[in-house]
């Protein structure tokens, strides 16, 4: 609904209308803001040089196209201002008129001087505008808002709300621990330290996504809902497609390495009842969970989850299943709301993982110039 707004009373050609036995008679106000319109049921004459003024004052007021309605108590009012001949309908400013669902991203200054370097890194290399990206293809109802900032000492990612905005956090102490832990060297499954960043911070920010997007869409969740946040997170990275797919995944996957360095020995693990009670599963289950939705996506692609006994046999055979139900799901709740044409572009853009060669600066994602491999088929949840 357009408003009247305050304007040079120079620039205004004001039509006043009086009502005179019940029809509308128009009466044209002079540039020098003088007119003369009558109020209804009393008949009150209104007159002056200030008729502007005392549109203003009225309240209640109702537009029609070229035309101004208003109320003032029992009286109506109408001025005929055509939008073509006479700016006495303010255009609202530009922002105001862009439809909601657009993501904003913010690098909040840090207010620590230990998270400067990681703030101009991440800042420098336009992490959030590529994350602005790939998140573009969702339709959303709503503005979102993703930000990076310093969170008390706690690597963490997360999504809440900040002035009832939603709002995806990345801390800078999570990008720090991210680069602190990185591989010198490529993993024994040829995964690079840039692979390794990049599938681990993708990882991460697809969880949040996937709280918000639940969120929005108003998605009904059976379970816990942090399991169906990491499940929406490997989903959407699945979408870039075969070996990028797999590249990505076991970037995400290194967090686990520790485990996975003691799998084969089947070892026994202790830990305090309490730790069950979190609404995160524990890391030994959700890595289970990543490679068997992995695997599922893609028996061949991931065959050495299999190979390399990641993935006990039991497991295994259930996980394309899984993912099945999981794709399913997607699809029936949250495809409706993709731009296939974007997301299609997001596939192929796909992921060039940078040199780590600089430290923090160097292991932002980057986008690559072409796709190092073609996606297995069109995208789903992708961004």
């Amino acid at each position: 609904m357009s408003k009247i707004g305050r304007r040079s009373l120079s620039n205004v050609a004001a039509l006043a209308v009086g009502l005179v036995a019940g029809a509308w008679t128009l009466m044209t106000a002079r540039a020098d803001d003088h007119g003369t319109f009558i109020d209804r049921p009393t008949l009150e004459l209104r007159t002056g040089t200030d008729i502007v003024a005392q549109v203003y004052a009225l309240s209640d007021r109702q537009f029609c196209p070229d035309t101004v309605i208003f109320c003032s108590g029992n009286a109506r009012h109408i001025i005929d201002m055509p939008a073509r001949e006479s700016p006495a309908i303010e255009q609202a400013p530009p922002a105001a008129q862009q439809a909601p669902g657009r993501i904003h991203i913010e690098y909040v200054p840090p207010k620590k001087p230990v998270h400067q370097r990681t703030y101009e890194a991440v800042k420098n290399r336009r992490v959030l505008e590529r994350l602005q990206e790939i998140f573009t293809p969702f339709q959303l109802p709503e503005d979102l808002y993703i930000k990076t900032l310093d969170c008390e000492g706690k690597p963490n990612t997360y999504f809440d709300h900040e002035e009832d905005r939603p709002t995806v956090k990345l801390c800078y102490e999570y990008w720090k621990a991210l680069y602190d832990k990185l591989p010198k060297k490529p993993t024994s499954a040829g995964i690079t330290p840039g692979e390794v960043i990049v599938g681990q911070f993708l990882f991460a920010a697809a969880h949040e996504l996937g709280h918000a997007l639940f969120e929005i869409y108003n998605i009904p969740i059976l379970g816990r809902q942090e399991d169906a946040a990491d499940q929406f997170a490997t989903y959407f990275i699945l979408q870039f497609g075969g070996e990028r797919a797999r590249r990505l995944i076991l970037g995400a996957a290194y967090s686990y390495r520790g485990f996975v360095k003691q799998i084969t020995g089947d070892p026994k693990v202790t830990l305090p009842l309490v730790a069950f009670s979190s609404d995160h599963g524990q890391p030994e289950q959700r890595f289970y969970n990543l490679i068997c939705i992995a695997y599922g996506y893609d028996p061949k692609v991931f065959a050495a989850a299999v190979d390399e006994k990641w993935l006990p046999t039991t497991r295994a055979k259930v996980c394309e299943s899984e993912y099945r139900n999981l794709r399913y799901a997607v699809k029936t709740v949250i495809e409706p709301h993709i731009d296939q044409a974007l997301a299609q572009k997001v596939i192929e853009a796909g992921f060039a993982p940078p040199s780590t060669a600089a430290g923090p600066a160097s292991t932002a994602p980057q986008p690559a110039s072409t796709p190092a491999h073609p996606a297995k088929k069109a995208p789903r949840a992708a961004r």
